[in-house]
């Protein structure tokens, strides 16, 4: 138990330790910069994404949501007639013979 607490405090210590010193301030990095260049070299490994064309897109599915129109055929006039004709002719019974009664 003794030996891993030694060992987690020289692992501490080694860790907090400043090997280098403290940078100038000539040799502080310009934060704002470093940003910028990071920003630009990830956008410039990025493909372009295309822009959706929005008014084409609601043009299509609105055209795609309208029921569409069966063309209806002009209609035969000459078959109404004779059709509306057969329908209104009259037939006539056949008469029968009158019972005499004697």
């Amino acid at each position: 138990m003794r030996l891993s607490g030694l060992l987690a405090l020289a692992l501490l210590l080694a860790g907090c330790s400043d090997p280098g010193g403290t940078p100038s301030p000539s040799e502080t990095p310009n934060l704002e910069e470093t940003v910028q260049a990071a920003v630009a070299e990830e956008l410039s490994k990025r493909a372009p994404v295309p822009t959706p064309d929005f008014e084409a897109t609601v043009a299509a599915r609105v055209a795609a949501a309208l029921p569409t129109e069966t063309p209806v055929p002009p209609p035969d006039f000459e078959a109404t007639v004779v059709a509306r004709m057969v329908a209104t002719t009259v037939s006539m019974p056949t008469p029968s013979p009158t019972p005499t009664f004697t």
